[in-house]
């Protein structure tokens, strides 16, 4: 399975646990407190970290996920910057001057991408190696070239409907074609599982 094909199947991380890891037992309801640590969290976390993340261009938004330290040092230098903690970027440093440092990274970073048009900084990124690409609205993903090419959508003819178009299975087995079929309607197999009945 690819990482899109992945991305696509499970929008929400934090719904996915791997086994060994710890997932709550039961539901609670938020409170304020705990959402504004969720948000300081986040906004900490994109304050200091350049490397994976969004940011806003002249006229739209650009994603990189520089996930190795070549690709992280690559990114800097399309800016003639240097980061300390490239080699962990993701550790939030003891130090408070140095907290200070990856903040202030990231910040210039941000000025100079939203200097100049999103194509023009994508076109710079794949020149350095960076992994990058235009953000787009969740409900335009499936029109993306590499979407279709990766055969991630499939399309069924569904009574009452018409033709669907709909994430196909992701996980295949060798060159098999996904077995796709439209739900059944109202009704459908009532007499069959009656039959079932003793």
């Amino acid at each position: 399975m690819s990482l899109l094909a992945a991305a696509m199947a499970v929008q929400l991380q934090d719904l996915v646990w791997l086994e060994g890891e710890a997932a709550e037992t039961e539901t609670r309801v938020a409170d304020r407190s705990q959402l504004d640590a969720r948000a300081a969290e986040i906004a900490g976390g994109l304050a200091m970290n350049p490397y994976y993340r969004c940011f806003e261009a002249a006229d739209g938004f650009v994603a990189v996920a520089c996930l190795n330290v070549a690709q992280r040092r690559a990114f800097l230098t399309l800016f003639d910057l240097e980061d300390e903690t490239v080699d962990a970027p993701d550790v939030v440093p003891d130090d408070p001057t140095v907290l200070a440092r990856k903040e202030g990274l990231t910040g210039e970073i941000e000025r100079v991408i939203a200097g100049a048009p999103a194509s023009e900084w994508l076109g710079r990124f794949q020149a350095a190696g960076v992994p990058c690409g235009y953000v787009h609205t969740r409900d335009g993903v499936h029109a993306d070239s590499q979407v279709a090419a990766a055969g991630l959508l499939g399309e069924v003819v569904q009574p009452g409907l018409g033709s669907v178009q709909l994430l196909a299975p992701v996980v295949r087995v060798g060159e098999s074609e996904p077995n796709m079929s439209p739900a059944p309607v109202l009704g459908a197999d009532t007499e069959a599982v009656l039959r079932e009945l003793p």
